[in-house]
């Protein structure tokens, strides 16, 4: 949780330094959804072993940007104090927008999610708000206009992602492609029942990279070029 908590109070020292120094409705990949600003951001759905959170690491590096995955945003919408800190860098038409009541729709089995989803959609749209941030996986590209963020998703052959696993995880193959096979199946769990959408339809992302013949270093540089392209942005630093 200190770990959260220290990411959070430095992504919000970064916000109130730039909006300082300049006009951040100006940046590149700035989107106006009625009065409310979102982005730019990056927004990267992954399978399990395909690279996508190295690839995550490696954008934001570049970009100056800190990555929020799956567990930080989740214990970010679940802790209250946490939650309500981030809330308080909206000013008040905007924190009314992001508060503003919405009901996702859920079956009654799942009615459970409800208050999960709203915590959810909270820490998303002010971190979307604010922009300059990747956001990895929690399903993302269904809460924010697309307008704002380039949705990327990365894949890779099933062989080549329990591979990847042992070697990370120092796991035998069996285990590991359990691993692999629980969490892709979760994750397309997860966006059935929360947005009724189809995790691995290509229609949901911009671009989808397969790691299998790129180069982890050679799929972030594809990204940043995507993103250049689909917001007009500078070339990264050195």
């Amino acid at each position: 949780m200190a770990g959260v908590l220290k990411l959070l109070e430095r992504q919000l020292g970064l916000w109130e330094l730039k909006r300082r120094l300049a006009d951040m409705g100006k940046r590149p990949g700035r989107y106006m959804e009625g009065h409310v600003a979102y982005g730019p951001c990056l927004l990267v759905s992954r399978e399990r072993g395909s690279g996508g959170s190295r690839i995550a690491v490696l954008v934001a590096e570049q970009l100056g940007w800190h990555v929020f995955d799956r567990e930080i945003v989740d214990e970010i919408a679940q802790l209250t104090h946490a939650r309500e800190q981030l809330l308080n860098s909206l000013d008040k038409e905007t924190r009314s927008h992001v508060e503003g009541t919405w009901r996702p729709e859920l079956k009654p089995s799942d009615i459970g999610y409800e208050k999960y989803l709203r915590g959810l959609r909270q820490v998303v749209l002010t971190l979307g708000h604010h922009g300059d941030v990747v956001l990895l996986g929690r399903g993302a590209q269904f809460l924010l206009p697309a307008q704002c963020a380039l949705r990327v998703r990365v894949v890779a052959p099933l062989d080549l992602r329990v591979r990847r696993v042992v070697e990370t995880d120092k796991v035998p193959a069996a285990e590991a492609q359990a691993h692999v096979q629980g969490f892709d199946s979760d994750q397309a769990d997860f966006i059935q029942k929360c947005f009724q959408s189809d995790a691995n339809s290509a229609l949901n992302y911009d671009l989808i990279v397969n790691t299998g013949e790129i180069s982890i270093q050679g799929a972030a540089g594809i990204v940043l070029s995507a993103m250049r392209d689909k917001f007009g942005m500078q070339p990264p630093r050195k």
